[in-house]
């Protein structure tokens, strides 16, 4: 059956501005939205392995008031449980009616030459058809309106929806831990902190008996050996005290170097597998590019 419409046939100037799609804003989320902050737990200690989930710290309940998935590694079939996330996208749409292809177009007859081998021409044209089918159902457009553009405007369309869609592609931000880890290095930072400032207190204490004591003796006058003795060993023991203070601070400031170091070699880990990550992808995209204009030259050819 011939096609009820033929792509490029149109005769009109059409403002491809005109045919980018329109969303509705979502302002509400029913469960969580942007800021929130979704936190997987898996304990693989507990009930033969646990998950369950929170909401900006809140644990989540099903209807049925179930706060956990138990017995994972028997769901699984398997004691090794590897990682693996999935984002879903935003529901799409459902298409407008008009943008479905009239009854008897993408039906193409083909053609089988004597060698058994299937017509080209008519493999090309089924392939174009099927992209208009798809760029008009994408662009929620008439199906008759994207077919009558030529072909060099509808790959400009494509990447100009392409440009909408992925603006509504949701942000998430991975922040991965080990919760006991998590735990004890908080634990750590704590008791750093506390014997900071008990060194703190300590030194500031060490002063004030040495600045009493150096106003005692001298409201006192002349001492005798012994209160020249006593005087002497508080010295000391102040002393001694101050040198401990200041070495708990060198300690507690070594150790935030350190966990301060440790955290940026992380950070530039997984900085570049981003970079890395994020190669890949234009690597990618620039293969898909190459594709596009390799079928685009092949319909072209086909069409001299």
């Amino acid at each position: 059956a011939a096609p009820a419409s033929t792509p490029g046939a149109g005769t009109g100037a059409v403002d491809l501005a005109e045919l980018i799609p329109e969303f509705p804003e979502t302002i509400n989320c029913e469960l969580f939205g942007k800021g929130s902050l979704i936190t997987l737990i898996f304990d693989t200690e507990a009930e033969g392995g646990k998950l369950s989930f929170e909401l900006d710290g809140v644990p989540l309940k099903s209807s049925e008031g179930i706060d956990s998935l138990p017995n994972v590694y028997s769901l699984l079939g398997s004691s090794q449980v590897f990682p693996c996330l999935c984002l879903s996208p935003l529901d799409e749409l459902p298409p407008p009616l008009n943008s479905e292809p009239p009854k008897g177009v993408g039906e193409v007859k083909k053609k089988v030459s004597a060698t058994g081998e299937e017509d080209e021409e008519a493999m090309a044209k089924e392939l174009e058809l099927k992209e208009i089918a798809a760029l008009a159902k994408r662009a929620r457009a008439d199906y008759n309106v994207i077919a009558g553009l030529p072909a060099d405007q509808r790959t400009k369309l494509r990447v100009m929806v392409d440009a909408v869609l992925q603006k509504r592609v949701p942000a998430v931000k991975l922040i991965l831990g080990d919760v006991a880890a998590e735990a004890a290095a908080m634990a750590k930072a704590k008791a750093e902190a506390e014997a900071k400032a008990k060194a703190r207190a300590d030194a500031e204490a060490a002063a004030k008996a040495e600045n009493d004591a150096v106003a005692a003796c001298a409201k006192g006058g002349k001492r005798s050996k012994e209160a020249e003795r006593e005087c002497g060993l508080r010295r000391k023991k102040e002393a001694a005290h101050k040198n401990e203070a200041e070495a708990a601070l060198k300690k507690a400031e070594v150790a935030r170097r350190k966990e301060e170091a440790a955290r940026k070699k992380v950070a530039d880990k997984a900085a570049k597998e981003a970079a890395k990550a994020a190669k890949v992808q234009a690597s990618r995209e620039a293969e898909a590019k190459k594709r596009e204009a390799k079928n685009a030259k092949r319909k072209a050819d086909l069409g001299r």
